[in-house]
C-alpha cells in the first residue's frame, strides 16, 4: 500500500513560471542584455538554482559570475516569487485526498527551500505535512533527499510514489526505487516523460488518485 506521496512543485503542483521570468529577465537588464520568454526557460527549470540560473546568462556579462547572477536573481525573486503563480485546477484537492487516504504528502523540490514554503503556505496551506527544497538535502536526481523522507514517514520506496512533471523527476524516482508517476500537464511533454522511463501517466489531477488505488489494488494482490 501506499504510505507516502512526494510531490515535484514547479509544472506539477502550480504553474511558476511568471516569478521566474521576471526574476532572470531583471538579471539580463541590469548587464545591458535582451529579455527572454519562457520557452527559453524550460531546458533550465528543474534543476537546483544554480543550474536554472547558469545557462540563461551563458550570453551575458555575468557568465563567468555565477555567484552574482544568482544574487542579483534572488533580490528580485525573493519578493515576486509567487507573482502570476497559480495552482493546476484540481491538484489541491487530489492532494487533500491523499491525505484523507491516510498517505502522508511532502513536496521535494529543486527550487530553495524558503521559495518552496512561501509557495506551498500560499497556494496550498495546510494540505502537505512538509515542503522541502534545496538546502536541506542534495538536490534531484540525488536519491538522499526521497529515501530521508520516506525513513522519516515508515515507508519504504516501493510504498512511496514520486510525483512529477519532468524526466529529472523520473530518474530521481529511479535512483531512489520508488514508484515513478508523472503528470503531463506541465513544463514537460507525454513524450519526454515516457522516455525517461515513467512508469504512470496522470493526464489530469484526479488521475493521480485513481493511480494510486491501482497501485494499491496491485499491490494488495502481491503482483509488485
Amino acid at each position: 500500500m501506499i504510505k507516502l506521496a512526494i510531490v515535484d512543485l514547479d509544472g506539477t503542483l502550480a504553474y511558476t513560471i511568471p516569478g521566474m521570468l521576471k526574476s532572470i529577465n531583471a538579471v539580463r537588464r541590469s548587464v545591458g542584455c535582451d529579455e527572454i520568454d519562457e520557452s527559453r526557460l524550460f531546458g533550465s527549470i528543474n534543476n537546483a538554482t544554480p543550474g536554472f540560473v547558469k545557462p540563461l546568462i551563458e550570453d551575458t556579462p555575468l557568465k563567468d559570475n555565477l555567484e552574482e547572477a544568482m544574487n542579483r536573481y534572488f533580490k528580485t525573486y525573493n519578493t515576486c516569487c509567487i507573482e502570476g503563480s497559480i495552482p493546476y485546477e484540481g491538484i489541491k484537492e487530489a492532494m487533500q485526498t491523499l491525505r484523507d487516504m491516510g498517505i502522508s504528502v511532502v513536496v521535494f523540490s529543486n527550487k530553495d527551500n524558503d521559495r518552496v514554503n512561501k509557495i506551498t503556505d500560499t497556494h496550498f496551506p495546510g494540505i502537505f505535512n512538509e515542503s522541502i527544497g534545496t538546502g536541506i538535502y542534495p538536490g534531484k536526481p540525488d536519491p538522499t533527499g526521497p529515501l530521508a523522507i520516506a525513513r522519516k514517514y515508515g515507508a519504504q520506496a516501493y510504498e512511496t510514489v514520486f510525483i512529477g512533471d519532468s524526466e529529472m523527476d523520473v530518474i530521481t524516482a529511479k535512483n531512489s526505487g520508488m514508484i515513478r508517476l508523472n503528470v503531463t500537464w506541465g513544463y514537460r511533454d507525454r513524450e519526454t516523460l515516457l522516455q525517461a522511463g515513467a512508469q504512470y501517466l496522470a493526464d489530469k489531477p484526479e488521475d493521480i488518485i485513481r493511480i494510486v488505488n491501482e497501485i494499491n489494488n496491485t499491490q494488495h494482490k502481491g503482483d509488485i
